[in-house]
């Protein structure tokens, strides 16, 4: 999934997507989330509909997955 990322250049959009999980719209919550798995070829079990508090776990895992595929991004790189 990195590897796709770093391939494809599509790494500015998963900033964007962590944003938009956050937002009011939950039919925009679930596009950013349906496209992160996409991109990250993972799920973090993320529900549009669900309350406030569960969302906002499932948020902190996506940030997590994107603080550890940044880190395993750099060395490609810092090697280029």
């Amino acid at each position: 999934a990195v590897a796709a990322l770093r391939e494809h250049g599509r790494r500015a959009l998963v900033p964007l997507l962590l944003v938009a999980l956050e937002l009011q719209d939950a039919e925009a919550r679930a596009w950013a989330d349906q496209l992160l798995i996409a991109l990250a070829g993972r799920n973090q079990a993320f529900d549009a509909n669900a309350d406030e508090r569960v969302r906002s776990e499932a948020v902190a895992r996506w940030r997590a997955w994107w603080k550890s595929a940044q880190a395993a991004l750099a060395p490609a790189e810092a090697a280029r």
